[in-house]
């Protein structure tokens, strides 16, 4: 029963870090395109964004953002 519960916790992880970045791509992709730039610098700035070094870095002082 317990490996199911944390099967369950870790694909609910998964689904939420991908909608993040889904979410946040839905916004920068336009946004970059407007500004006549490759849509795939905007999937990389989202990443990095992101990432353990973008906003992850700030959860110590934000829990919020965990």
């Amino acid at each position: 029963m317990e490996q199911s519960t944390h099967n369950v916790h870790h694909l609910a992880l998964m689904v939420s870090n991908l909608l993040l970045f889904f979410g946040i791509a839905g916004v920068a992709v336009p946004l970059l395109q407007r500004l006549r730039m490759s849509p795939v610098l905007a999937y990389l700035l989202c990443g990095v964004a992101i990432g353990p070094f973008g906003l992850a870095a700030l959860t110590e002082a934000y829990p919020w953002l965990s």
